[in-house]
């Protein structure tokens, strides 16, 4: 019976030296990557920006981890570090579709939806079924408080992804009922 408590405290200070040891460990470049689009995918968004600041740290050239950090910090509320982001993905790449569609959706969310719609009016003239840019579009429609041409938008959504999740989420911001503008003294603005 002595043995046996033995060998079990043994085993579970080697258990114990182990998670020490990976606390220690650094994961390669292309694991930590995976956990970080992993945990994108999960919707666990504050994991995933840890992970994607810990990678595009440890690789400042990948441009394309860039972006995509970007986004998740676009949906985590970060503007100001997204924008940098996506600056430093144009300074690599150059100013590219992806750049100028990342650059259309932050503006959209951020409180600056005219912005938005100029960059992805521009898009849409030599895509117009990319469902990304008529998201986008639909969004600043909305924000700039144009419900026909949101409605529109949305229309076009749910021809070219009827069964997404950003279409059912763009059809409830649609169909929910602007409030009404406030002024700076708490009025309601006419």
């Amino acid at each position: 019976m002595a043995q046996i408590r033995g060998f079990t405290i043994a085993v579970g200070f080697l258990f114990l030296a182990s998670l020490a040891w990976a606390d220690d460990a650094t994961e390669d470049g292309p694991a930590l990557l995976e956990r970080a689009r992993a945990q994108t995918r999960l919707g666990e968004l504050d994991a995933a920006a840890v992970l994607y600041e810990q990678y595009v740290t440890e690789h400042p050239e990948d441009a394309e981890a860039l972006l995509s950090y970007a986004d998740v910090l676009l949906y985590c509320g970060g503007f100001a570090r997204a924008d940098e982001l996506q600056e430093r993905y144009r300074a690599s790449k150059g100013d590219t579709v992806a750049y100028r569609t990342a650059k259309a959706n932050l503006r959209a969310r951020s409180g600056r939806p005219t912005e938005a719609l100029s960059l992805v009016e521009e898009l849409l003239a030599k895509d117009p079924g990319n469902f990304d840019l008529n998201l986008i579009r639909t969004v600043a429609l909305q924000a700039v408080r144009r419900p026909s041409a949101a409605r529109e938008g949305l229309a076009t959504l749910e021809r070219l992804g009827p069964d997404r999740q950003e279409t059912r989420d763009a059809r409830l911001m649609v169909e929910m009922p602007l409030s009404p503008q406030v002024s700076g003294n708490g009025e309601t603005a006419s």
